[in-house]
């Protein structure tokens, strides 16, 4: 069976920490579609390239905060939304919001597990999917915790 494509985007503010996150979603199985740091990049390339996750630092999202997870889903309904938070009170409200996670910047172990695991399971959805409808599948957490 062939191996599908899973694309990403990084949007994080700083260049040099989106580049970092890139090449953490490279090794995760993704193919990295775009490293934007602001928002009207960020929603043109979500609608053009359809990623199956996004990875994106809200609390950088300007006016837009915990709204960019939820203008990813109208743009891409079943992209997963990682939120990078250096605010752990945001957690609740983002997944809330429909992130498939919310992660801290302080460890790049943590980040890679949760992106293996989003691999992992886009990766499954993509290969049940009938081949004309796999340019807007994705995955989104389900077992969020409750509030």
């Amino acid at each position: 069976m062939e191996e599908k494509t899973l694309r990403a985007l990084c949007w994080i503010d700083d260049a040099d920490t989106c580049r970092v996150l890139a090449t953490v979603l490279r090794r995760c199985g993704f193919e990295v579609v775009g490293e934007v740091t602001s928002v009207a990049d960020a929603l043109v390339a979500v609608g053009v390239c359809q990623p199956h996750a996004v990875v994106v630092d809200v609390a950088l999202t300007g006016d837009l905060g915990l709204g960019a997870v939820r203008a990813v889903h109208a743009l891409a309904p079943p992209c997963a939304v990682l939120v990078i938070s250096p605010f752990e009170t945001m957690k609740s409200a983002a997944m809330e919001a429909g992130a498939y996670d919310v992660l801290g910047y302080s460890d790049l172990r943590v980040l890679e597990q949760s992106l293996k695991r989003l691999a992992t399971e886009a990766q499954a959805t993509l290969e049940a999917t009938p081949s004309a409808a796999r340019g807007r599948r994705g995955t989104r957490r389900t077992n969020a915790p409750a509030s």
